[in-house]
């Protein structure tokens, strides 16, 4: 699975404004008199406006070598080798779901990452600690730059919400 690379923030940030509208104009007239609509309005903006609020936690960060057998090609000839990987566990915590937002600007992340649990699950070089340390550091640095872009255009989307509920 690819991070940050499934689902168009823009496109769900237009839906989320115009499912927050009918709301809004499915509110009886009555309702509209009364001294809780500004709780009521602010109940539907919260609704559309989710927060992304997940952490990486770098200090528990675990790794597990395994072999693999791969197929290589060895000056044309092609064999069987066995080469040493570590699968490297990055926890964090919130909702995964916020992984397959991408943001309108965000950096593309090519290292294939599984999410199991409340785990990234990264596959490193096994012979290369130093190359495995930067490609993991690396990937971090990206996904929480993505991250906070991602939290930027969700607030930016509640306040979206909720200036259309007032004006809608």
């Amino acid at each position: 699975m690819h991070l940050f690379n499934e689902i168009s923030i823009v496109g769900s940030r237009q839906e989320w404004i115009a499912e927050a509208v009918a709301k809004v104009e499915a509110i009886d007239r009555k309702q509209m008199m009364t001294p809780d609509l500004a709780g009521r309005l602010e109940h539907i903006a919260a609704k559309y406006a989710l927060d992304p609020a997940l952490v990486i936690h770098l200090e528990k960060i675990e790794g597990v070598r395994r072999d693999v057998k791969r197929q290589v090609n060895d000056f044309g000839e092609v064999r069987m080798a066995t080469v040493s990987v570590v699968d490297v566990s990055i926890p964090f915590s919130g909702d995964a779901q916020w992984f397959r937002f991408q943001p309108s600007h965000c950096t593309l992340i090519d290292t294939p990452v599984e999410i199991r649990g409340q785990n990234f699950v990264v596959t490193v070089n096994g012979d290369d600690p130093e190359g495995g340390r930067n490609k993991i550091s690396r990937l971090i640095t990206m996904i929480n730059g993505n991250l906070e872009t991602l939290k930027s255009e969700m607030k930016r989307s509640r306040s979206c919400v909720s200036w259309t509920n007032c004006t809608g």
